[in-house]
């Protein structure tokens, strides 16, 4: 449902971005950004085992990094030609998700701006993903009308929660067979992520 809206949103602020358009930044507008980040993540988090009857603990304690492509996405409105909140997300492999507010520092470009995003926070690499709260906080130049370029400085935490099961012991085990190997996963992860982007701004 929550998806199908923000669809539904997007279509329409197109439509009366095609059919009435903006003089300026007041009113709908549509940014989209692309570009990398580096996030680091430190992670911790403990798997129980469980296979023929045995059960095993690990346990992990590490600090990852990377660089991934990133990614900027706003839906919004502005309410003054300096003022702007929005649906957005900064997105990469640390992504914040949520409302967000631009602060622009002149009515007309070349002009500072700085924004923030809050509250979701979603961290997805190759073993599991995992969500909690986050913030983040860019600031940006926007040096011609429609094209900025932002710094985003991205930080979340997270609780890890996984779970996997052998299925194909699971007609043995209805019959009174043994119970097919499962693991459960607990931990958490603190992120931070340091983003560039190139964006357009349609208004």
């Amino acid at each position: 449902m929550i998806k199908t809206n923000m669809y539904m949103l997007i279509v329409l602020l197109f439509l009366v971005l095609l059919t009435v358009g903006c003089s300026g930044r007041r009113g709908p507008f549509i940014e989209l950004g692309v570009g990398m980040a580096t996030i680091v993540a430190d992670e911790e988090w403990t798997v129980y085992r469980h296979d023929n009857g045995q059960s095993g603990v690990e346990h992990h304690d590490t600090i990852a990094a990377t660089v991934s492509l990133a990614g900027n996405l706003k839906v919004g409105w502005g309410f003054t030609e300096q003022f702007l909140v929005s649906i957005s997300g900064n997105i990469s492999r640390l992504s914040t998700l949520g409302y967000g507010i631009t602060v622009f520092h002149k009515k007309t470009a070349p002009t500072l701006f700085f924004d923030v995003v809050l509250p979701l926070s979603l961290y997805m690499n190759e073993r599991f993903e995992s969500e909690g709260y986050g913030v983040s906080v860019g600031v940006g130049y926007e040096f011609k009308r429609n094209l900025t370029v932002k710094t985003d400085f991205s930080f979340g935490i997270h609780s890890i929660e996984d779970s996997t099961y052998d299925f194909g012991n699971f007609l043995g085990e209805l019959f009174g067979g043994t119970p097919g190997p499962y693991s459960t996963t607990t931990g958490s992860r603190t992120g931070f992520s340091l983003g560039f982007t190139i964006n357009y701004i349609w208004y």
